[in-house]
């Protein structure tokens, strides 16, 4: 009986020290999304407001969501926000990222989702 306390409690630690609750991030104009990236955990949800944010490379799985793309593609439109290059690396499998105007997208991960808004 004793052992079979000790190891539904041994079990018990191993799933709670591994779980990981998923947290909402918001990235705003003038902030930096690679640093939102690095602070996130596998999981995470990063909001992005309207601006422009440069390149980023995913090196785990988050779901990024930009303010939709409205305009041409050729211009920032109020409410947009653009990236330049998007690299999903190793890692990031099962990411996604919808509603922004990105110049690049490079793929060397398998099952990413990238859509527009």
């Amino acid at each position: 009986m004793k052992l079979r306390v000790l190891l539904l409690t041994a079990l018990l630690g191993l799933l709670v020290s591994t779980t990981h609750a998923q947290t909402t991030r918001r990235v705003q104009a003038g902030q930096s999304l690679p640093n939102a990236l690095t602070a996130a955990a596998a999981g995470d949800v990063i909001y992005v407001d309207a601006g422009n944010y440069g390149d980023i490379t995913l090196t785990k799985r988050v779901t990024l969501i930009g303010m939709g793309y409205f305009g041409n593609g050729s211009s920032v439109l109020p409410g947009e926000a653009t990236l330049g290059t998007v690299q999903f690396s190793t890692g990031s499998e099962g990411s996604i990222i919808t509603g922004f105007v990105a110049t690049t997208i490079r793929v060397g991960a398998s099952t990413v989702t990238v859509a527009t808004g």
